[in-house]
């Protein structure tokens, strides 16, 4: 159990906390990005308030970090002013069923195309949420200056992330029909998958 500190923290991360009041300590931060300034002044870990953030994508942080509804960080800023020592303990993650899927993610192109309206939806539709990728050892884990961790794979989200899957049937396909065009192809593709 560790001792538990309330911040807040502007979309600039400035000003950084005092570093003696959060060092070891689990910090409650108003922002999502709090995890970027409590890393980089020793903080033990990180309780995020969720504000206008979507449900569906995954985060990797730079310390132990767990991410709260506005009503359930309600319910943690009281407990906390009600008590003269709060504490908490952030417990390792359980694997469930995930119920969203198999929908688009809310950051992906669902449709209709908000430029040309013609375009009612995408026509191929692949994962694009919680991705094992690979990652340069060059950048940080969380993408944070400061996070020290380095490593070959990271799980990352993004319409990025569905498009190698996209490829990689394609390139399936392709190897089987070599003479075919990129619009058989995608024909292919979209009256048999499922």
């Amino acid at each position: 159990m560790l001792e538990m500190h309330p911040m807040s923290l502007p979309d600039t991360m400035a000003p950084h906390p005092d570093e003696a009041l959060v060092k070891g300590k689990i910090v409650l931060c108003d922002e999502f990005q709090g995890t970027t300034a409590v890393g980089l002044v020793s903080g033990a870990a990180g309780i995020l308030i969720r504000t206008l953030s979507p449900k569906d994508v995954a985060n990797t942080f730079a310390l132990p970090a767990v991410i709260l509804s506005q009503k359930d960080g309600t319910i943690i800023k009281t407990y906390i002013n009600l008590t003269s020592n709060p504490t908490a303990i952030i417990f390792k993650s359980n694997e469930s069923k995930d119920w969203l899927s198999p929908s688009v993610a809310s950051f992906s192109s669902r449709g209709p195309n908000a430029i040309t309206s013609d375009i009612l939806k995408p026509d191929i539709a692949a994962p694009g949420v919680d991705i094992l990728a690979a990652w340069s050892p060059n950048s940080p884990i969380s993408m944070v200056i400061g996070d020290e961790r380095k490593t070959k794979y990271n799980i990352i989200s993004g319409t990025s992330m569905a498009c190698p899957h996209v490829t990689a049937v394609a390139a399936y396909v392709k190897s089987f029909h070599p003479d075919w065009s990129p619009a058989a192809i995608k024909s292919a593709i979209m009256t048999t998958g499922n």
